[in-house]
């Protein structure tokens, strides 16, 4: 039988297209591969390390100091940036009160009569403000919170080495909620006259109890050792609930610890 080429073109017509189709397949798999570690798209962001001003620039607003906000019906919410070393001239500050000095301006003040405080404040240290003035000698950074009539929650942050802070709360009846940053060393001063307290499992950890007295529990949160000069003023917590009770904890701590039990010593004093 002889087979002529007409007869052959459509086998081999046939032939080709299986080898074409093999010969793409190598490639089709290929791009159905993951990339190698070596390669990456040059448009994606490059991880930067972030520096303390750019933590402050993620909430959008500018750090402040020396800030008061007094509200008479109303909640004080909202998160609060304050940077100690930033300088504002005197004439734009509200008035001191009646007898009080410029030394002892509080950096944040808030205060409502009738309502709910629920804030979150940022603390910025020196790094986070290039153009900030030299800080003032053994000048701690001092934050008042008090409601007249309602709970008060404050939830301090530091960005970057903060100095040394001072936050007294109050409210007359209300529960209080304070979480402090993981840097805190200094004293507690918790005085709630119907409530009792409660320490988280981390902060009671690094404590030590110093006993009660008129009404005042204390605790030393680190190493007291380091406290043997008086002069230094490190951190150091003031609350107060006249109806209501006192709960610490870390910032970045779950809050079971808090709310489902308290240590040896919360239960003893509460």
């Amino acid at each position: 039988m002889i087979i002529s080429e007409q007869d052959l073109k459509p086998e081999i017509s046939k032939r080709a297209e299986v080898e074409s189709e093999r010969a793409r397949r190598p490639a089709e798999l290929q791009d159905d591969l993951p990339p190698a570690y070596g390669d990456h798209d040059g448009s994606a962001p490059v991880p930067t390390a972030t520096t303390p001003r750019d933590i402050l620039a993620q909430h959008g607003a500018k750090p402040t100091n020396y800030l008061t906000l007094v509200e008479r019906d109303s909640a004080i919410r909202g998160t609060y940036m304050i940077d100690p070393h930033l300088h504002i001239p005197t004439h734009l500050l509200p008035p001191l009160a009646p007898g009080q000095t410029e030394e002892e301006r509080n950096n944040l003040y808030l205060h409502t009569r009738d309502g709910t405080v629920d804030v979150t404040i940022w603390l910025a240290g020196p790094a986070a403000n290039r153009d900030a003035k030299p800080p003032l000698a053994d000048k701690r950074t001092t934050i008042r919170v008090s409601s007249d009539d309602g709970p008060v929650t404050v939830r301090v942050n530091a960005v970057d080495y903060i100095d040394p802070f001072l936050l007294d709360v109050f409210t007359r009846d209300g529960r209080v909620t304070v979480l402090i940053p993981r840097s805190f060393h200094g004293p507690l001063h918790l005085k709630a006259r119907d409530g009792g307290h409660a320490l988280s499992d981390g902060v009671l950890g690094n404590s030590t109890s110093l006993g009660t007295a008129e009404g005042t529990v204390r605790y030393f949160v680190g190493d007291f050792s380091s406290a043997s000069e008086p002069r230094c003023e490190g951190d150091e917590l003031r609350l107060e609930s006249r109806d209501g009770k006192i709960r610490v904890r870390y910032v970045d701590e779950i809050d079971t610890a808090t709310s489902t039990k308290g240590g040896f010593f919360s239960r003893m004093f509460s």
